[in-house]
């Protein structure tokens, strides 16, 4: 898992009145400026909400990676959600936003036009406390250099500490028969750009190509073509390496089966066979 930004508010900066202000500028990377601050809004008793909270422009090309832009980033939110009162009027949740853009304009992120919802953020409390950190995915198009989030408020009592922005990344590993490179998390599987492996030593696909993977949700490697052993050879007891087949025994196939008994009259008087020769006058 990888940070991409860390943001907390700046506690010297005042809003006026019970509403959120429009804080492009309330929100440094981690790093830059640490503060303990927090950013509070508790309207719903004045009547009917509709308060933003948007960030600066966060940056989700990766140069470290020939500018690869990010597919999907997970941002969590940490705070305190207060109780209500009985006035009818206050929720338990409040809405995120997205605004997918290359252009850093502080202008053009007030517009609460240009946004589309992600998504609800529902604290579940379970001890009696009203802390909470929560995740919400979000898809980009990967089309964009970057994008504004935004935190609406549509009348509840809430208090956000921190929000951070993470990217997930998949591990450079070797396993089932695969070495896997690193690779960036990508969206739902079945719009997710394939990630070409290489088949370990004594090892290949049955079509004879790179085995294919996906970088799936939260970094967790999805293989969409396998490798298996070649014909000859067997899994290990490990699962991530082909081991000769024994004397005595062959595979005809690129399989990820086991070696089989060589049949009555015929002789598997070596290792690594893929038939074994019928004896003479068989």
């Amino acid at each position: 898992m990888q940070r991409l930004f860390s943001y907390q508010c700046i506690a010297s900066y005042q809003c006026t009145g019970l509403e959120w202000c429009l804080i492009i500028s309330w929100w440094e990377q981690l790093g830059t400026a640490i503060c303990a601050g927090t950013v509070t809004v508790c309207g719903f008793s004045e009547g009917p909400q509709e308060n933003w909270l948007i960030t600066q422009h966060i940056n989700t090309v990766l140069p470290r990676r020939g500018g690869e832009r990010l597919r999907k980033v997970t941002v969590q939110f940490e705070g305190t959600l207060n109780g209500c009162d009985l006035s009818g009027h206050c929720r338990q949740s409040f809405e995120v936003y997205k605004w997918e853009t290359s252009t850093i304009n502080r202008t053009a992120a007030a517009n609460t036009d240009s946004y589309v919802r992600v998504g609800r953020i529902s604290p579940a409390f379970t001890d009696g406390s009203t802390s909470f950190v929560e995740l919400q995915d979000i898809e980009l198009g990967g089309h964009e250099d970057g994008f504004y989030l935004a935190v609406v408020d549509f009348g509840t009592c809430v208090t956000l500490s921190r929000i951070l922005v993470l990217y997930y990344v998949c591990p450079r590993e070797i396993s089932e028969l695969i070495s896997r490179p690193v690779a960036v998390e990508s969206q739902s599987l079945g719009g997710s750009p394939s990630v070409a492996g290489e088949c370990v030593e004594n090892s290949s696909t049955e079509s004879g190509t790179d085995p294919l993977l996906v970088c799936g949700a939260r970094g967790q490697w999805h293989t969409i073509v396998p490798c298996l052993c070649n014909p000859g050879y067997e899994l290990d007891t490990t699962q991530d390496q082909c081991i000769e087949c024994s004397e005595g025994t062959f595979s005809a196939d690129v399989s990820d089966g086991p070696c089989e008994t060589c049949p009555a009259n015929s002789e598997g008087t070596r290792s690594s066979l893929s038939l074994c020769p019928c004896l003479q006058d068989y």
